[in-house]
């Protein structure tokens, strides 16, 4: 109790807000343009795209998780998060820079599994990068804080572009299952804002 005393009110509001946060739920999605014919080879690039970066994020986010007690220390935890920001800002980059593909015929299975792994995936971080801050409490400030902003503004706009294309490009296909991704999309901006709130992000 007495190390709680010290927390500020805020951090003790993020706290129940990680407690009262969903789950993402486990496994990939299953959706296809409604042929199911595997015919996805022009998707490659942005499946490839996503699938490199949560490939890089996943070994990132167990090193971040496993961080407790005396190892939980500002520079470690800046350097797993500075690491995580540059793979998300590199998935970004690569992204936008991918050619426009007319979708139609198209099987959209992979690619709705692949932008729901990468979703979950930083979902599962964000959580995690509450709790860290939440233990380090003032610890937090300077370093950790500028760390942690840079990473929100990296996944505002990995969440912006992939909402783009998904709402703009698989609108009306995916059906429910489209609900679902942009649900993962609506979770990662709430734990955003708590974020932001958490460390003073304007």
């Amino acid at each position: 109790m007495r190390v709680l005393s010290f927390i500020p009110a805020f951090l003790l509001a993020a706290a129940s807000f990680v407690a009262a946060a969903p789950t993402a739920p486990s496994g990939a999605p299953s959706c296809t343009s409604g042929t199911g014919s595997g015919n996805d080879a022009a998707l490659q690039p942005i499946i490839t795209i996503i699938a490199n970066a949560t490939a890089h994020i996943q070994p990132l986010s167990a090193q971040l998780s496993g961080l407790s007690g005396d190892s939980c220390t500002p520079d470690a935890v800046s350097g797993i998060v500075v690491q995580i920001t540059a793979v998300v800002s590199t998935c970004v980059t690569q992204l936008q820079a991918a050619a426009e593909v007319d979708l139609t015929g198209l099987d959209l299975t992979s690619l709705c599994a692949t932008i729901y792994g990468l979703l979950t995936l930083v979902f599962a971080v964000l959580q995690t990068v509450v709790a860290i801050v939440l233990f380090l409490a003032g610890g937090a400030v300077g370093t950790v804080q500028v760390v942690v902003t840079n990473l929100l503004n990296a996944v505002l706009a990995l969440v912006g572009c992939l909402n783009i294309f998904v709402v703009a490009s698989l609108s009306g296909v995916l059906g429910p299952v489209l609900a679902l991704v942009c649900g993962v999309v609506d979770l990662l901006l709430g734990i955003v804002a708590g974020l932001s709130v958490l460390v003073g992000v304007n």
